[in-house]
């Protein structure tokens, strides 16, 4: 554990204590602070095969990179921290039936602006490239992500398939393990959910799948490794239970971010976004998550 997790931890744990409502609010303005990492050398040479643009949204940009053309599109969009580029394992498997590819930096994400941003926010930004690119045939989505994508079905962006890899099931479980990770005590945590609701202008529950997942009517796939230390699977199950139309894969051995470049995965995804699963690729992933 490094200096400066230990020193706010601490100041966390003390503080909350005394002012819990000032360190609610710190904690709001970190929680929606995503860190921005290098991606991996395969990850730059997939974006470079790309065609890069932006799309203007609100006051600001996002930066997208579409692969080859075709009125058939799936929108791929990432997780939390993440980057167009941790999608791009399938770029290739799509774009060899067909499918134009269409994937973008989330709002203070990778190469797009702002330095901070919300689930809402995202969500928003999810509808804007789908609107400028679409209409879409799929999203294959991650995370933070794939929450963010159901949102945008749910307030009117039409598909005909979605993905969901590692979904969380509700966004208090989300920030209450950020809160939990970061020593933040109770009634500071407690104090964060009026804060994130002036911001998000909606309620707590309408960020969750009890609320979205009956909005979403289309054949759609969950996806979640029994090992993820971030999301849980048991997140996913509930999803899953949420939505009418679903279907769940589990997976073991592969956690929260490792899922994204996992042949098995990317196949099961992609075979049911054209609708084509084939039994060999079912009969894998089962042997995955009872081994």
């Amino acid at each position: 554990m490094n200096a400066q997790l230990k020193m706010l931890r601490l100041m966390f744990s003390i503080s909350g204590r005394v002012l819990p409502d000032y360190v609610g609010r710190r904690a709001v303005t970190l929680f929606y602070s995503p860190r921005r990492f290098t991606p991996a050398r395969w990850e730059k040479a997939v974006m470079d095969t790309g065609v890069r643009s932006a799309v203007r949204w609100r006051d600001t940009s996002l930066d997208v990179t579409r692969w080859g053309s075709s009125n058939r599109r799936v929108l791929l969009v990432h997780g939390w921290e993440g980057r167009a580029s941790q999608m791009g394992k399938f770029v290739e498997p799509l774009r060899s039936l067909g499918y134009e590819v269409i994937a973008f930096d989330g709002p203070a994400h990778g190469a797009s602006s702002l330095k901070r941003t919300t689930l809402p926010d995202f969500a928003d930004a999810v509808r804007a490239v789908a609107e400028e690119h679409g209409p879409m045939h799929a999203v294959i989505s991650h995370s933070f992500g794939a929450a963010a994508a159901a949102i945008a079905i749910q307030r009117g962006v039409p598909l005909e398939r979605l993905v969901l890899i590692s979904p969380p099931f509700c966004f208090r479980n989300v920030v209450s393990r950020f809160a939990s990770f970061l020593h933040i005590p109770n009634r500071a945590h407690e104090s964060m959910y009026p804060v994130m609701e002036t911001l998000h202008r909606c309620t707590e529950h309408d960020l969750s799948f009890d609320s979205i997942g009956p909005a979403i009517g289309m054949p759609t796939l969950v996806i979640h490794d029994e090992d993820d230390r971030y999301v849980p699977q048991s997140e996913g199950h509930r999803v899953y239970q949420e939505v009418r139309y679903a279907h769940f894969r589990g997976t073991s051995g592969l956690g929260h971010n490792r899922i994204l470049a996992d042949p098995a995965v990317v196949t099961i995804a992609v075979d049911f976004v054209s609708d084509a699963a084939r039994p060999e690729t079912v009969s894998a992933l089962h042997e995955r998550e009872t081994s």
